[in-house]
């Protein structure tokens, strides 16, 4: 049993951590519990090891008596490429707390997706809502099976089909001209 445990958590339950340990808060949905990181004044940075794919979970604190949507987000610099402002809309999420702060309610999740290329990566959040709290918490996502899973999408335009095989599948492909 605890060899499959391990084994479980090795594969889907990888959790990544920020340099800034210190800012962290576990919150409590339907009696299981998050270790989430707070994004506030200042930024959180990781260091990741691709490849992977990764499922950044965000949520703002409010009062815990709210019932309005809130926006929040965060900035997410990574390696050197320009950055991007990650932005989202959420209502109050019920049964979501945390002991550490009584009296705040959390937002629904606000999920961003990230493929990271093999090697060595410098990962960013900076707040962008500075004085509004968001809770941050970084896992890794398994990728989808899309085997047998196709669509086709046709352009607009009249484009000659070339249907070719490949090992008993044909594949349709689009001739394009300069």
């Amino acid at each position: 049993k605890y060899f499959l445990l391990i084994l479980f958590t090795s594969l889907f339950g990888e959790s990544f951590n920020p340099q800034e340990i210190n800012f962290k808060e576990n919150l409590i949905l339907n009696e299981k519990e998050r270790e989430y990181f707070l994004l506030y004044k200042d930024d959180l940075n990781y260091k990741i090891t691709g490849p992977k794919r990764l499922e950044i979970i965000s949520r703002r604190a409010i009062p815990e008596s709210s019932n309005r949507k809130y926006n929040f987000g965060y900035i997410l610099s990574y390696d050197d490429l320009d950055d991007i402002e990650i932005n989202h809309k959420k209502y109050k999420k019920d049964f979501l707390y945390s002991k550490d702060h009584p009296g705040h309610g959390y937002t629904q999740a606000g999920k961003t997706i990230l493929n990271i290329p093999p090697g060595e990566h410098n990962l960013k959040l900076i707040p962008s809502y500075r004085g509004k709290p968001v809770l941050v918490r970084i896992v890794k996502k398994m990728f989808k099976n899309t085997e047998g899973i196709t669509e086709m999408i046709l352009p607009d335009e009249d484009i000659v089909v070339n249907e070719l095989q490949f090992n008993n599948k044909k594949r349709n492909y689009f001739e394009i001209e300069k």
